[in-house]
């Protein structure tokens, strides 16, 4: 039983995290995406979200140009963990090489947790 209440503890959390942020960032201003709301940019990178009654929340990464008029090779996910990563190593914020897959953290929790 407590281990279900954490989890439903973290996932509202995680729910906490994105609504917030997509009810505080502004519309991205580009016309085909501009349902999307900009939650971050670094250098060229821009991680956003957006809702819609009948999907939810999906949550995107793009490379933008310099002018902030366009993006393009989006990276789509309804996973906003999944969109933060991709946002950090897409950005260059942290080599993927430095990131834990699932099942390596799960090894290193079963070793050392």
């Amino acid at each position: 039983m407590c281990d279900t209440f954490y989890v439903i503890q973290e996932q509202a959390k995680a729910i906490r995290e994105y609504t917030d942020l997509y009810e505080t960032s502004p519309r991205m201003g580009i016309c085909d995406v501009d349902e999307y709301h900009r939650f971050a940019e670094y250098d060229d990178t821009v991680l956003a979200g957006m809702y819609s009654e009948q999907h939810g929340f999906m949550f995107s990464t793009w490379k933008q140009s310099a002018d902030r008029r366009s993006v393009s090779h989006g990276d789509y996910s309804p996973d906003f963990d999944y969109a933060k990563e991709s946002f950090v190593t897409r950005s260059g914020l942290l080599d993927a090489q430095h990131i834990f897959t699932a099942d390596e953290a799960a090894n290193l929790y079963g070793k050392y947790g």
